[in-house]
């Protein structure tokens, strides 16, 4: 069975985190800063972000609102995308389109490798020149 997991993107502090619990009934989450204690958050201060189950050739995790880059075997270059959870699966983005993130874990004869290169919450400067 696929891990459940979370990362968290705090806004009032401009900070990505891992989700240690989510309770909807009162809708906050809980995360751990550092080795301290577990802050509170409420769901308006953050926006969440699901594991994809994918990993990067590095074997970290890719979540949505990851930026990640490939090398396409097919048109002999990178290419840079972001991830986002769309009508039931995660898809890539860029300024050339989407395609679902599965399409570049089965079809390996197209894409070698897919790394993880940061994300749209702490890298916008790189987002924006993808999808500007």
């Amino acid at each position: 069975m696929r891990e459940i997991k979370f990362k968290a993107w705090i806004m009032p502090y401009e900070m990505m985190v891992e989700v240690q619990r989510i309770n909807f009934d009162v809708q906050t989450i809980e995360v751990k800063i550092g080795e301290g204690d577990l802050y509170e958050f409420n769901f308006e201060e953050i926006e969440l972000m699901r594991n994809s189950g994918t990993k990067d050739s590095n074997g970290n995790y890719i979540y949505e609102h990851d930026i990640i880059k490939w090398y396409n075997q097919e048109t002999d270059c990178s290419d840079i995308g972001g991830v986002f959870y769309n009508d039931g699966m995660f898809i890539v983005r860029n300024k050339f389109g989407s395609v679902s993130l599965r399409e570049y874990n089965t079809l390996t004869e197209e894409v070698e490798t897919i790394e993880k290169i940061g994300n749209i919450h702490e890298d916008s400067q790189l987002w924006g020149e993808i999808c500007g």
